[in-house]
This record gives structure tokens, sequence and C-alpha cells, in this order.
């Protein structure tokens, strides 16, 4: 019996190796062609200035919130605001489907006029699965 498993699951080791580098690579083909873009207005207040990836499986969103400072956020209010829209997209959005397949960690993280950090949202597969 040993014998046979040995190879079972060195195929499975490398079955899933292949396929996290291939999302992995899918990744950085994202962020690549959305920061070809960037900096991009979203809206009269809102700027995405690039995706980054990070090892393992995490995405990271960077907005910049150009009219706003830091000092002047209530960080609770913050959150309460934009985490039902954030969850529900990414929950149903035909774009970040692939990334839930395969239970990529995605965080946003928002900026003042200042580029000081404002939140940083980090939501995992608990959060949409």
């Amino acid at each position: 019996m040993k014998k046979y498993l040995r190879p079972f699951l060195f195929f499975v080791f490398f079955s899933c190796s292949d396929k996290e580098a291939e999302h992995r690579k899918d990744l950085v083909r994202i962020a690549d062609e959305v920061n070809e873009k960037c900096p991009q207005m979203l809206d009269s207040e809102t700027r995405l200035e690039g995706i980054e990836v990070k090892d393992p499986n995490i995405l990271v969103y960077h907005y910049a919130l150009i009219n706003l400072d830091k000092k002047n956020v209530d960080t609770l209010q913050f959150y309460r605001i934009l985490w039902p829209g954030i969850i529900s997209n990414i929950k149903t959005s035909a774009e970040m489907k692939k990334l839930r397949e395969n239970n990529t960690r995605i965080e946003y993280l928002y900026l003042d006029k200042y580029k000081d950090t404002i939140y940083t949202f980090k939501i995992g597969p608990e959060w949409y699965n």
C-alpha cells in the first residue's frame, strides 16, 4: 500500500504547486494590466493608485481619497459605511470569481490626500465563501 501512496502524494503536491503558481501568474497579470491604467479616478473622490500582489495569495488594492484628511475621519464609521459594499462586491462580482475560487485574500488600503493610511480592509475566504 505504501508504494502506491508515494506517487499519489507526489502527484498531489506538484499538482497543487502548479495550480498555485498558475494562480500567482494570473494575479501578477491582473495587477500589471490595472497598474498600466493607474492612477485612475473612479469617481470625484476616489483614485485607484494601483494593485499589489503579495505572497502567498494576496491582492492589495491601493485607493486614495483625494479630498479627505485622515484627521477628520471616524474610522469606525468609515468601516461601517464601506464594509457591506466591499463584501457584497467580492461575493457577487464576476470579476472576483477566480479570486474567490482560489481563496485569494483581498485587501483594500485607503489613503488620505496626504498618502496616510485611513483604513485597510482585509478580506479572506472566511468572509466571502
